[in-house]
């Protein structure tokens, strides 16, 4: 009979295998939203003595952030010039976000999930961006520059090695050319006015045509020359680039339905890669699941530090059962091997 009740009471395996994966779920929904909280500005505010609503500048760089929310806008978007944002898994920013940050100057959004800028348009006084490795693609180009056309104060755009620049990883330094009546210097290389959209400059000329306030592209400098020449071809810049919109957005396409995401385009043809949005969150997500898991168990092992709340209910017990005992008329207080009540009882015996 015993026996049987602990065969009952045993959890089988399939119950155990539920229990794991409810586990992880539970985990999976902790961190399933990672955006910037409170405690995390406190925790990276210490050079600014901890004051959050002060700050001018924050590092956030690897903390597997998928979002910015709106927690850090609404504590130190008033003061805040310098965010830096490298190295997370960002994929979208939006108006709701970004509409506090009215003094920001610098945004670095390196190595993110990014495919389109957007909301950027109440960060007015915006001089740096940088967009190096992310996924913007030709078919989100055009919106994306002309959601940065109105931040008239952006001197400097990094967008580098995302996949509208892949064909510029082949671009010669000098440019050879059989017509020098239609050379013109730019920086030391010669841009052909026959043919400066060329796939090796395409993405450059177009975003010079379309961002006029640009000082600097890519860390090199836009001299009067180039934004010329990007002026004169941007009619037929503007149909190749959209050409090239339709055929990354049927390319895409043509994935989603056979449920590829992790292809990656080069010039010649495509090949298997790891490096694309989902495959980055994924990797984020399981990174971040096992540091809420490991954090779980060090609290586990950690000492109980008890809540206010928590030492008034352990003091009303403690008192609870000391009237107890009193009324059983038990021992309450001992003083070396005597009892408390028995020496007491003595003394008053005796005097």
């Amino acid at each position: 009979m015993i026996l049987q009740q602990m065969a009952e009471q045993t959890p089988s395996k399939d119950d155990l295998v539920k229990s794991n994966d409810v586990q992880e779920e539970i985990l999976h929904n902790c961190v399933e939203k990672r955006t910037i909280t409170l405690s995390l500005l406190r925790k990276r505010s210490e050079h600014n003595e901890c004051m959050v609503s002060t700050m001018e500048e924050i590092a956030l760089h690897q903390e597997d952030l998928e979002s910015i929310g709106v927690t850090i806008g609404r504590t130190c978007g008033k003061t805040l010039k310098i965010l830096l944002l490298q190295n997370n898994v960002i994929s979208s920013l939006s108006l709701s976000e970004m509409k506090y940050f009215k003094v920001l100057k610098y945004l670095n959004l390196a190595l993110n999930n990014l495919t389109k800028i957007q909301g950027l348009e109440c960060c007015q006084e915006l001089e740096k961006i940088d967009l190096t490795l992310n996924f913007i693609d030709f078919d989100e180009l055009k919106e994306s520059l002309k959601n940065m056309k109105s931040l008239s104060n952006l001197r400097e755009l990094y967008i580098v090695g995302n996949p509208c620049c892949r064909a510029a990883a082949s671009e010669p330094k000098i440019r050879i050319l059989d017509d020098n009546d239609d050379m013109v210097p730019s920086n030391d290389v010669y841009f052909d006015k026959k043919a400066a959209f060329s796939d090796q400059n395409k993405h450059r000329m177009y975003v010079v045509s379309m961002l006029p306030q640009l000082k600097q592209l890519d860390g090199t400098e836009i001299n009067k020359s180039e934004r010329i020449v990007a002026l004169q071809h941007l009619p037929q810049l503007s149909i190749e680039v959209e050409q090239l919109s339709e055929q990354c957005k049927a390319w895409k396409e043509e994935n989603r339905k056979i449920g590829i995401h992790d292809i990656k385009r080069d010039n010649q043809n495509q090949t298997m890669t790891t490096h694309s949005p989902e495959a980055r969150a994924d990797a984020s997500r399981k990174t971040a699941l096992e540091k809420a898991e490991r954090e779980k168990k060090e609290r586990v092992n950690q000492p109980r530090h008890s809540g206010d709340k928590e030492w008034e209910e352990e003091q009303k017990l403690a008192v609870q059962k000391a009237a107890e005992q009193e009324e059983r008329g038990e021992i309450r207080q001992k003083n070396g091997k005597f009892a408390l009540r028995t020496f007491l009882s003595l003394f008053l015996i005796y005097n």
